[in-house]
């Protein structure tokens, strides 16, 4: 439970990142190249724009993967032994 929570952590922190910078996802680097924008789309108004709506949907992701993977989960059982077996 733990691992599937982690990676879906991963995947929903670059979706956030992706969607407040204007480079980091190819539909806003897009956008971007449309007549009617150019000149008025710039890097600091997208991230006025985009920064509140990441940090919801970050906030939102987190509370997701913490009350359906990592709430309730006891992690004493994870012990050197443990780790070294799964290394293996």
């Amino acid at each position: 439970r733990f691992a599937d929570g982690l990676l879906l952590g991963i995947a929903y922190a670059s979706t956030c990142g992706g969607i407040t910078s204007l480079t980091g996802a190819i539909p806003n680097e897009v956008m971007t190249g449309i007549p009617g924008m150019q000149g008025i789309l710039t890097y600091r108004s997208w991230m006025l724009f985009a920064l509140p709506a990441s940090l919801a949907a970050m906030i939102c992701a987190f509370i997701v993967i913490y009350v359906r993977y990592i709430h309730g989960l006891r992690l004493s059982a994870m012990t050197q032994e443990v780790l070294e077996v799964e290394w293996e």
